[in-house]
């Protein structure tokens, strides 16, 4: 991958670090917590984050949409944030508002310790799950956000196809402000290029056989002056977000569903950071995450709530990152993997679904969900 990059800064991470070297120098004269985050950050990836109103009190209860495999950096990313500036990454999509700070293999002492201050790895985490800078509640903040970002970064996928949130916002970006509507119909955007004499290449034959029209695609619809109609309103009509996410090709696609190897080595990276930021089994979280890939080996299926697993998703990054003992040998593999532990697993997964579902469905009260 070359030498990676902030695309907001067009800092490396060694780079990054360097200006914590000024930061430790002594008074900054900074105000808050947040104008220290405005100044001094490191590189990271981006992540779309979808929040729940119980994440703060369960990390686990947030959802990772999507995970950028370029680099931006914490400081850039809070100035646009704090700016109200809307960011965008090269892959397009909806604007980047949060980002994951993992350890960098590169610079794994440094990057290690600069992750794990009060700054990045409370305040910054907090922010992230929360919206919020005095809400870190402790590490399992930042085991979430490695868990999550691990399981959508497994997911297999096509590389033709778009979301129908990022297609959205890649339309809105690439029209809004400067895209017309139906006069009549109001189908938009239609793009008129800026050209306010609208009759004179109106049915007009080009050079390939076509013919050009400034008519609306929708409804037929045409007026000559361009001041009849509208300015795009950013309603977007469903077949110009079915075309924008690809579907037809998906549908079509003979090849199956695969990690892209830029997602291969964000894996990698998740895992290796994972491992870092909690050391050895010194450190009791890690501790926790090997006694719990151990369970499975042992078919010991204790994957409840009550049991400490606030998300499935730790099941997942604890036989990922587990020491090396653990799943060692082709026998312990096959027993963590077995038929009875995959069930398990799929049976708690649906008991807590239903869980949801039902508490949805009464409203929260716990004596109608029993009832239902």
């Amino acid at each position: 991958f070359g030498e990676r990059r902030s695309y907001l800064s067009l800092a490396s991470p060694w780079e990054h670090i360097a200006e914590w070297k000024e930061l430790s120098k002594g008074d900054q004269g900074f105000k808050s917590q947040w104008e220290m985050l405005l100044y001094a950050g490191l590189t990271a990836h981006p992540i779309v984050v979808e929040r729940s109103a119980g994440t703060q009190m369960n990390p686990f209860q947030l959802a990772i949409k999507k995970v950028h495999t370029t680099m931006v950096d914490t400081a850039s990313l809070c100035c646009a944030n704090h700016s109200e500036v809307d960011t965008f990454g090269p892959e397009g999509g909806e604007p980047i508002t949060d980002a994951l700070v993992l350890v960098d293999p590169s610079c794994p002492g440094a990057s290690s310790k600069i992750a794990s201050t009060a700054l990045l790895g409370e305040t910054f985490t907090s922010v992230v799950l929360s919206r919020d800078l005095h809400m870190y509640s402790g590490a399992q903040m930042k085991a979430a956000l490695h868990a999550h970002s691990l399981f959508r970064c497994l997911q297999p996928e096509c590389a033709d196809t778009k979301s129908q949130s990022e297609a959205a916002a890649e339309i809105k970006r690439q029209f809004m402000g400067r895209a017309y509507q139906c006069g009549s119909c109001g189908f938009g955007p239609v793009d008129h290029g800026g050209c306010s004499d609208l009759l004179s290449h109106h049915n007009e034959a080009d050079s390939n056989g076509g013919v050009a029209s400034n008519a609306c695609p929708s409804c037929g619809w045409f007026s000559e002056n361009l001041s009849d109609w509208k300015k795009w309103d950013g309603t977007i009509p469903q077949v110009l977000l079915s075309e924008r996410m690809g579907d037809g090709d998906a549908n079509n696609s003979k090849d199956p569903p695969r990690i892209l190897e830029a997602k291969a080595d964000m894996v990698l990276r998740i895992l290796f950071s994972f491992r870092r930021t909690f050391g050895g089994n010194t450190n009791p979280m890690r501790a926790w995450y090997n006694d719990l890939a151990q369970r499975l080996v042992d078919w010991d299926l204790r994957l409840t709530t009550a049991d400490e697993v606030d998300g499935l998703v730790q099941v997942l990054i604890a036989v990922a990152a587990c020491d090396d003992d653990i799943l060692g040998d082709s026998k312990a593999i096959e027993a963590a993997f077995a038929p009875p532990v995959l069930l398990g697993i799929v049976n708690e997964a649906c008991a807590r679904a239903a869980r949801k579902k039902f508490r949805m469905a009464a409203g929260g009260d716990d004596g109608k969900v029993r009832e239902l």
